[in-house]
């Protein structure tokens, strides 16, 4: 079976919605990824807040919910959360997850060089302009950069 990736899917809660950054649907497996791009210090409570946030019975049930609306039946769900810092760290278990789903060492090197790079010159531009606002742009930069690449390694282990 072909897997399907979705980009930011809407999925509808109780109250209100989460949008996890990528979810792949392969066989009867959806696996739920969340990219970060902390500093160091802050990447092991970054991996287990997305972790716990996307573990939730509450988001699993509503992921099954919205992609079995989509024609998928999934037993399970699984999350990865992506966290690499901004100083090309990559978390340990968000490197083993993205190994088990076939991403390569070289692969993950590159969503590192990523995340160095686009982190390095949006501080830089930070730091030139001393706009608030810069931080956040920069996070969404390097997502913005990251989650395509990741989708593209995920189509190429397919």
């Amino acid at each position: 079976m072909q897997a399907e990736i979705m980009i930011e899917p809407r999925i509808p809660l109780k109250t209100s919605f989460c949008k996890p950054d990528i979810v792949m649907v392969k066989n009867d497996t959806a696996y739920v990824c969340d990219v970060a791009v902390p500093l160091e210090s802050c990447m092991e409570e970054t991996w287990t807040l997305k972790h716990e946030k996307y573990r939730c019975d509450e988001v699993v049930t509503a992921t099954r919910k919205h992609l079995a609306a989509l024609g998928h039946r999934i037993a399970t769900v699984k999350q990865i959360p992506v966290v690499i810092s901004c100083r090309g760290l990559i978390y340990t278990k968000s490197a083993i997850h993205l190994k088990r789903l076939g991403i390569s060492k070289i692969s993950i090197g590159d969503l590192i060089t990523i995340a160095m790079a686009v982190s390095n010159v949006m501080t830089f531009t930070c730091v030139e302009q001393m706009d608030e606002g810069c931080a956040q742009m920069a996070l969404y930069l390097d997502l913005c950069l990251l989650v395509p690449q990741i989708v593209r390694m995920m189509c190429n282990n397919v």
